[in-house]
């Protein structure tokens, strides 16, 4: 079966390196073993010499091994590798690293509030050398984790902030669409439609060779007969699709404010409607955002393709996880619905 747009750019150059050392006595520990203390010490004694992690603990259910590093000289820090070699990952994860580290450095230069500084990585092509990337941790409680009662108002000065990120995040700009890793390699698309489209039949073909039943060819009719309303979106703005999630936003315990944004690993370059904040964005959040975006004609379409997109994944990712659970079902009600809506839909 021939992609939507026939050609999907992949690439394994990445151009852009904070720090590049030997981690071959690292690698297999961390991935394959478990956390060695002694090689966490070694890779953190290069960055604050005399310090040493006193704890370390590593986040449960992450497809990328998340361990979290409380330091003797009261940093916190994350480290954040590679997969293991056995893990099954959609085509579009294969560069989660990459673009997490070059997402984080651009917004760090930049000054983006609430963004974590990111202090080394390394990304090897070859074994037994594995990718990792080393941040500052944020302080505060994930949204999702908070154990103390937010008001109505807290929860909308929390949209108010969300919107402002989002903002400040989409005003960076580059020369192509596409994802991170494709872009910055010089491979990106040069219009929106193009690649959403292959990012979309890239996701398919995952599905399709996962023997995931899904109703392909009426989702490929819908996003190719309304592909025209991608045309409206004429600049590439950097779009982490993923934002909205509540473990991906940090709260300041005492001010119940929002303190900063982690896991910049969906980020692309697109449509800045592509951020799943957008689905069902209160009328707090479109005030922080501060845009018109969605009066748009195109809009609704470009959202509900989107939408689309983000239901196909979920039901995607729940396979390649082998993850058991009701998020499967709901993904494909609400997928259902939406190709029901499509159906009724033209455009222009």
């Amino acid at each position: 079966m021939e992609p939507l747009l026939g050609y999907m750019p992949t690439t394994t150059t990445y151009p852009f390196t904070f720090c590049n050392i030997a981690m071959s006595s690292i690698a297999k520990p961390l991935v394959d073993q478990g956390p060695d203390f002694s090689a966490f010490q070694r890779l953190v004694r290069s960055l604050f010499p005399g310090a040493q992690a006193q704890n370390i603990r590593m986040l449960e259910g992450s497809v990328y091994p998340i361990h979290f590093l409380q330091m003797s000289n009261g940093l916190e820090l994350v480290l954040k590798t590679r997969p293991i070699s056995a893990t099954p990952i959609l085509r579009n994860e294969r560069y989660l690293l990459e673009t997490e580290a070059t997402v984080l450095s651009l917004l760090w230069q930049r000054g983006i509030d609430g963004i974590p500084q990111p202090l080394k990585v390394d990304i090897p092509h070859y074994p037994p050398r594995t990718g990792y990337l080393l941040r500052n941790s944020i302080k505060g409680v994930a949204l999702s984790e908070i154990s103390f009662p937010l008001t109505s108002d807290d929860r909308k000065s929390i949209d108010r902030q969300l919107g402002a990120v989002v903002r400040s995040i989409g005003r960076q700009t580059a020369s192509q669409f596409g994802l991170v890793h494709s872009v910055a390699s010089g491979v990106g698309w040069r219009t929106w439609k193009q690649a959403f489209l292959s990012l979309f039949d890239s996701l398919m073909w995952d599905s399709e060779n996962a023997f995931i039943s899904l109703p392909y060819p009426e989702i490929r009719q819908h996003a190719i007969r309304l592909s025209a309303a991608l045309d409206d979106v004429v600049v590439p703005h950097l779009v982490v699709v993923d934002i909205g999630k509540p473990s991906h936003i940090i709260l300041d315990p005492n001010t119940k404010q929002v303190s900063g944004i982690v896991d910049f690993t969906s980020a692309l370059w697109g449509d800045p409607l592509m951020a799943d904040v957008f689905g069902s964005p209160s009328p707090e959040f479109l005030h922080g955002f501060g845009s018109d975006l969605m009066d748009v004609k195109s809009a609704p379409i470009r959202l509900l393709l989107y939408s689309c997109y983000r239901s196909v994944l979920k039901i995607a990712r729940q396979y390649y996880r082998n993850r058991e659970g009701d998020e499967e079902l709901a993904a494909r009600r609400v997928l259902t619905a939406q190709l029901a809506t499509l159906s009724t839909l033209e455009y222009p």
